[in-house]
């Protein structure tokens, strides 16, 4: 069973560039109100993406959509290879941001690809809204709490991540990889 991997994090110059990128005023960030999972419409929350590199279910290859797409393979690379992990493709980069809720709010369950590949989540900041992971049967194995700068990694396995209550919102770095 898959749990969760804290990863070194050594903050770099680019890492500190990369996420200073992503945490600026400035940054286009697009507001979805659909189910994460589903892609239905929901008028239960919204939530917020800067897309970076593309997921390859729509074209069936993945495609850089943001300036910051250098940057982030190269940050992502050099943590992985920090910690002794050697990537060879990315298949998916994205910043997202969720917003604090008036009451619990769990985004359904999910894997992010069809086909098997590992994760990698970076707090950007510090929150509330844990990352959960489940087993088959919908139950709560692990969870990650958040803190600015952690990051941490697992395989293909059901997870989602809790909407903040107290933090005004929860900001990641999110990656798929092998």
């Amino acid at each position: 069973m898959s749990q969760f991997k804290e990863l070194v994090n050594n903050c770099t110059d680019q890492y500190r560039e990369l996420k200073a990128q992503i945490l600026d005023p400035n940054t286009m960030w697009y507001r979805v109100d659909c189910d994460p999972v589903t892609h239905r419409p929901t008028k239960d929350y919204v939530w917020f993406n800067h897309t970076i590199v593309k997921s390859p279910a729509q074209e069936g290859y993945s495609v850089p959509t943001s300036s910051l797409a250098p940057l982030a393979v190269q940050v992502l690379k050099d943590i992985l290879l920090d910690n002794g992990i050697y990537p060879e493709v990315f298949y998916r980069i994205s910043a997202n941001c969720l917003p604090r809720q008036a009451k619990p709010v769990i985004p359904g369950a999910h894997v992010d690809h069809s086909f098997d590949y590992k994760h990698l989540i970076i707090y950007l900041n510090d929150a509330d809204g844990d990352t959960v992971m489940y087993n088959s049967k919908g139950q709560i194995i692990s969870r990650s709490k958040p803190k600015q700068d952690k990051v941490i990694q697992f395989g293909k396995v059901l997870h989602s991540g809790y909407f903040p209550m107290e933090s005004p919102d929860r900001v990641i770095l999110v990656a798929t990889y092998i």
